[in-house]
C-alpha cells in the first residue's frame, strides 16, 4: 500500500470468541484504521484492515501486530501485511 498505509489481512476460524479476540488486540494497539471487512470463507473468517500510520513507525507496528496476534490462543493465520 501506500507509505501511510498498512494492509493487514488475517484469518481465523469462524467458531467462538475468535473475532473478538482480534477487535480487542486492534483496539489495545490504538491503531488509525481506516477501513475494515470481514467476509466468511469455507467455514473461515478473513479479516482484512487498512491501517493509517506514521512511516517510522510502520515496521515496528508490523511487529506489534504479529506478536499481539500470535499470543492469542487459537488458529491464527496473518495472511499479509
Amino acid at each position: 500500500m501506500g507509505e501511510k498505509t498498512l494492509f493487514v489481512s488475517l484469518i481465523c476460524s469462524k467458531a467462538g470468541d475468535a473475532m473478538i479476540k482480534i477487535f480487542e488486540v486492534f483496539e489495545s494497539l490504538k491503531l488509525k484504521i481506516i477501513t475494515a471487512n470481514a467476509t466468511i470463507v469455507s467455514g473461515m473468517i478473513k479479516k482484512t484492515v487498512l491501517i493509517e500510520v506514521d512511516v517510522e513507525e510502520k515496521d515496528l507496528l508490523k511487529m506489534k501486530i504479529e506478536r499481539a496476534i500470535s499470543a492469542l490462543s487459537g488458529p491464527y493465520n496473518l495472511m499479509s501485511m
